[in-house]
């Protein structure tokens, strides 16, 4: 690269950024130092401009780095900072979200529980108050079973009594008809005694008696009765 080709270059237009210009002037300043002697004037001048170009080179570029820089931090701190709210928002959202469907959770849990607590209690008290109809029925029957046992004692106690009263007043009639057997007996023999030829005989009232005071009897009694009273009677 020499200065004929980049003056060149200029007279056409060919260098399209001034970063292509700049390459060939650094290039043809280290040609120069590179095929000229160390003590030739060339080298010198080659050696003193690319210092300066190099400077002017660096400068620029620095330039143009910050330049060109700036909005790339920018974007980068807006991109960091656009992260950093997202994240910040994503945790909050999420952590927003997972308290509250942990809340969700726990009142639903706390409900469930309230719920099954509830129809618990409710089966419990329900139960409860069955078993305590059941039992106030169960009693109530008892009751009315021990009331109605009291009152067939009592019949039976009653018809006891009757009975008892019945064989007094059976044995008393007994006694009465035996004694008054026995005395018919002794009248009629002592009739017959008399008057040989003539039988007593029992008229209607009380033939009608005896019937009746038999039929109250009991079995052993009629037979014994029925012993004592005369066969041939009319």
């Amino acid at each position: 690269m020499d200065l004929g080709t980049i003056k060149g270059e200029l007279d056409n237009n060919g260098y399209s950024t001034i970063k292509d210009f700049t390459a060939d002037v650094r290039l043809m300043f280290e040609n120069a130092l590179t095929y000229n002697a160390d003590s030739s004037p060339i080298w010198k001048h080659a050696k003193t401009l690319l210092y300066f170009h190099r400077k002017h080179d660096e400068h620029v570029k620095v330039k143009e780095d910050t330049n060109s820089a700036q909005p790339t931090l920018l974007r980068l701190q807006i991109i960091q900072i656009v992260k950093m709210l997202h994240l910040h928002l994503h945790l909050h959202l999420h952590l927003h979200l997972h308290l509250h469907l942990h809340l969700h959770l726990h009142l639903h849990l706390h409900l469930h529980l309230h719920l099954h607590l509830h129809l618990h209690l409710h089966l419990h008290l329900h139960l409860q108050n069955n078993q305590i109809i059941n039992n106030n029925s169960n009693n109530n029957n008892n009751n009315n079973n021990n009331n109605n046992n009291n009152n067939n004692n009592n019949n039976n106690n009653n018809n006891n009594n009757n009975n008892n009263n019945n064989n007094n007043n059976n044995s008393n009639s007994t006694t009465n008809s035996s004694s008054s057997s026995s005395s018919s007996s002794s009248s009629s023999s002592s009739s017959s005694s008399s008057t040989t030829t003539t039988q007593k005989k029992y008229s209607d009232e009380e033939r009608r008696n005896l019937m009746e005071r038999i039929n109250e009897l009991a079995p052993d009694y009629v037979q014994e009765v029925l012993n004592i009273i005369d066969p041939n009677a009319s």
